[in-house]
């Protein structure tokens, strides 16, 4: 067999254009998101994107290697010192 005859076929994906969005459109999306500009909400993405990568790589999810002092960590329970979390932002009608 050929070399050419080995090969795995690859199917080829052709994108359409998206037509570019007026300002008033990124403006309701904006608003209808509730996080800011959306260079805001892409720059924080991407850098939780690269926290992922992180996370992933310091394998954060498994046990320490070495175990912290017991009562370490207490400070930092969730609700201890604040009366409780922020109420998310209400949605516009």
């Amino acid at each position: 067999m050929s070399k050419a005859a080995e090969a795995p076929k690859v199917d080829v994906v052709h994108w359409e254009n998206e037509p570019p969005l007026e300002a008033s459109q990124v403006a309701e999306i904006e608003d209808q998101i509730g996080a800011g500009l959306i260079e805001e909400i892409i720059q924080v993405a991407e850098g939780e994107n690269a926290l992922v990568d992180t996370m992933l790589e310091s394998k954060s999810w498994e046990e320490l290697s070495e175990k912290p002092p017991e009562g370490q960590w207490d400070y930092f329970s969730r609700d201890q010192h604040t009366p409780g979390t922020q109420e998310p932002p209400k949605a516009k009608s």
